[in-house]
């Protein structure tokens, strides 16, 4: 009624394993949150957005990457392919549009089986995706390597299975 806008800022000393907004009552009072962190993204840290609330209106609740220059800011597209992201932590997405950055076609559909099928061994994983020998064995030890795979030993054969995706 009076033409004001406050503008407040908040800044959360947080881990980097979950969200958290202010331990202050200021969310509460609060018309509009847009919540902002730094995280890594395909090997760079990138700022990110997101509006966590806006009363009284439909809001776009993407995450989106943003940048500051000498124009002002300026609000990328919507972050995808990626879960997780305002952890801190994000876990690459398997896609439509081909295999995550950063990973083979063949690691990405060794990854997709695992969670599809859970813990199996190499010979059942073989099977099903069609990789065979060293190919294998190579797109096993860098998916975990890169901590998308996890191994244990049964019986002196060791099992694959997919480590939990973060949504």
């Amino acid at each position: 009624g009076l033409g004001v806008t406050v503008l407040m800022t908040v800044d959360i000393v947080q881990s980097f394993t979950e969200i958290s907004l202010s331990p202050h009552i200021t969310e509460f009072l609060s018309d509009v949150l847009v919540l902002q962190r730094y995280v890594e993204l395909d090997g760079r840290l990138e700022k990110v957005l997101a509006v966590v609330k806006m009363r009284t209106s439909e809001h776009d609740t993407s995450i989106h990457c943003y940048a500051i220059g000498t124009s002002g800011v300026k609000v990328g597209e919507p972050v995808t392919g990626h879960g997780g992201v305002l952890t801190g932590l994000p876990i690459v997405r398997l896609g439509e549009d081909g295999p995550p950055l950063g990973l083979t076609r063949d690691e990405a559909a060794l990854l997709q089986a695992l969670r599809e099928v859970g813990e199996v061994d190499a010979s059942t994983l073989a099977q099903r995706t069609g990789l065979k020998g060293s190919a294998l064995a190579l797109a096993l030890e860098r998916l975990r390597h890169l901590a998308y795979v996890s191994t244990r030993r049964r019986q002196g054969v060791p099992l694959y299975r997919a480590k939990a995706q973060t949504k």
